[in-house]
């Protein structure tokens, strides 16, 4: 009952943090004279967004409470919303680039929305920077340094791919040393970062050991996160509504070295490699392709040994969290976000989408050959954890 009540406490949280959210949006944007334009060139992602849970924001108030022991049923300070409002227009910048820079569904046939797209990249950013600036400049350089981190993301997201012969069979320490720290740190992790970052300037704790703590735990957590999207990727339904479903295995189509792909490839014998080289193309993929990937995906045991890293990394991250020392609320239901790595549902619709993939009820239980060196990996990133 106590694990239900806790579950029930953090999910009240989050809805009431991003509804608070949309308020301050929908109220900073009514009194911005660009606003009306705005609002026209926004329309293709707010209305995925506007009622939707927001991480970012909800990582940024209980980041907020932890540091100065506030009950996360208390009242959310104007200042303090308006820095987690300014977590997620960083974000929306980035989503809406990646649109284009992804070629995903919302553009890909819609040359009105692409053009939409480019310009809510640019003025998503501004408006970030703007509304931190409501409550003071000095959180200007935070909004800025995520942003360039993110473009640094994807210079490294150009190198890591299946077009350049050096990465794709490259050993697996080295190759998961570069997608972590020069790739998820950066472009995932860093926009995860701010949450603390930002609550800890405002409370004037950046420089304590708590505050640099739960910042690298923030970074950790958008290591995991990434992960799990990778491994998403080979849903063979919608996810969820960030996520279109002519947008699953885009990774493959793009040629993005994932640790999926990775472990996949390097497992597979040359007619499935084959099979996966021919999926990287821009064109759809063919149902029978899907069926394919997913089938490579569990019969070189790459599901097996992704989703325990990240059961593992989960509960290893939640560890960390606690060792940080906060005794309160705002902590536990930290704790409770991370917990999202043992319990997601996209376990559960790769388990059906194999299952419709190869006829089979159940899915193998061998790990990859890699299994021993990827958990190794993992277990090395939460030292003490």
């Amino acid at each position: 009952m106590g694990s239900k009540n806790n579950r029930q406490a953090y999910f009240n949280t989050l809805t009431r943090v991003s509804k608070k959210v949309d308020d301050v949006l929908r109220e900073f944007w009514k009194n911005d004279k660009y606003g009306e334009a705005k609002l026209i060139m926004y329309e293709p992602f707010l209305k995925k967004k506007w009622g939707a849970q927001k991480l970012r924001p909800i990582l940024t108030w209980l980041s907020y409470c932890a540091l100065t022991d506030t009950h996360p049923n208390e009242d959310i300070p104007k200042d303090i919303a308006k820095l987690a409002a300014a977590t997620d227009l960083e974000l929306y910048a980035e989503y809406t680039a990646n649109w284009n820079f992804d070629n995903k569904g919302e553009v890909r046939t819609n040359p009105l929305n692409r053009q939409k797209a480019a310009v809510a990249s640019k003025s998503f950013l501004e408006d970030a920077v703007r509304m931190v600036s409501q409550v003071d400049e000095k959180y200007v350089p935070i909004i800025l340094d995520t942003s360039s981190e993110v473009t640094n993301s994807w210079a490294k997201e150009l190198e890591l791919n299946m077009s350049n012969p050096e990465w794709e069979t490259m050993p697996l320490q080295r190759y998961m040393k570069a997608y972590i720290e020069d790739f998820c740190i950066p472009g995932i992790g860093k926009t995860l970062s701010p949450a603390s970052d930002l609550t800890a300037l405002y409370t004037d704790k950046t420089n304590t050991t708590q505050a640099r703590q739960l910042h690298n735990a923030l970074l950790n957590y958008g290591v995991e996160l990434e992960i799990l999207n990778d491994l998403g990727d080979f849903c063979m339904e919608e996810v969820s509504n960030d996520k279109r479903a002519s947008d699953q295995f885009s990774d493959v189509k793009n040629g993005v070295l994932t640790p999926p792909i990775w472990l996949m490839y390097n497992t597979a014998n040359e007619q499935q490699r084959e099979i996966i080289r021919n999926c990287v193309r821009p064109d759809e993929l063919t149902k029978q392709e899907e069926k394919e990937l997913v089938n490579i995906l569990f019969e070189t045991g790459t599901y097996n040994t992704v989703s325990k890293g990240l059961k593992s990394a989960g509960r290893k991250l939640q560890k960390e969290i606690k060792r940080i020392g906060f005794e309160n609320e705002a902590a536990k239901q930290l704790r409770l976000a991370a917990s999202v790595f043992e319990s997601s549902k996209i376990y559960h619709i790769l388990k059906k989408s194999y299952k419709a993939a190869s006829g089979q009820n159940t899915s193998s239980t061998e790990n990859n050959k890699h299994h021993d060196e990827y958990m190794q990996i993992i277990r090395g990133r939460y030292s003490g954890a």
